[in-house]
């Protein structure tokens, strides 16, 4: 997480939804993101199997201190419970551990403990749809066993496979801007962005925003990882 969001996933879990046996080893500090990334992460890192990031560059909310300070997460797991009773049983679970070393969130199984990194600076500044819909990328990463027993190789395929998967189940209004949607684009590299990645990374990400743009929603996570190796 971890993949997620994204990411698998914080790719992230495998968080942190959203990823592999060498991200569960390193802790917290394996876990990047994903879902969404830090402001503009380093879309160079494809082969960087530590990480469970997808490597597809996504704005973070702007957050001040006071205000990732404030943040509660125990409300929204409240609203959960209420609204999706059965996302919330598979939350109980799980471990919650608030953490800027990750940079947005992920979940990871290891030794028989099922934990979840939350980034307050990032949560924080979602809706409570997003904070919804992130819950419950992070849980169908756990669901669909994306960080054990349904890991793919290259490693980061898998993060954008089971990102895709994920969130074809997820109505578009509760998914955190930067996610990994079947039929939609990816917003275009800020010129800044562009310049320090150089052309043959921005060919890349418009080459795997183009094909994820002609993906159907509704597959499962092994025939995207099918679709998707043309883009590797």
């Amino acid at each position: 997480h971890r993949v997620s969001f994204g990411r698998g996933c914080p790719e992230c879990c495998q968080g942190p939804g959203r990823g592999g046996e060498e991200a569960q080893a390193a802790g917290p500090e394996g876990l990047r993101a994903k879902w969404a990334q830090l402001r503009y992460p380093n879309i160079m890192a494809r082969n960087n199997n530590n990480s469970t990031a997808t490597d597809i560059p996504a704005s973070r909310p702007e957050v001040t201190k006071a205000q990732a300070d404030a943040f509660d997460l125990d409300p929204h797991l409240i609203n959960l419970m209420w609204d999706e009773p059965f996302f919330s049983k598979v939350l109980r679970t799980v471990t919650k551990v608030r953490s800027e070393q990750v940079p947005t969130a992920g979940v990871l199984a290891k030794d028989g403990d099922i934990n979840m990194w939350w980034n307050p600076y990032f949560v924080a500044g979602l809706t409570s749809k997003q904070i919804k819909g992130l819950l419950k990328h992070e849980c169908f990463h756990l669901v669909f066993e994306h960080t054990t027993t349904r890991r793919m190789e290259p490693h980061l395929l898998h993060n954008y496979a089971t990102d895709l998967a994920i969130n074809s189940m997820i109505p578009e209004e509760e998914l955190p801007e930067g996610g990994l949607i079947p039929g939609k684009p990816f917003a275009p590299l800020p010129p800044e962005v562009a310049a320090k990645v150089g052309p043959d990374a921005v060919a890349r990400h418009a080459r795997i925003s183009q094909k994820i743009a002609s993906l159907p929603k509704g597959l499962s996570a092994e025939q995207y990882f099918a679709l998707l190796q043309d883009v590797a």
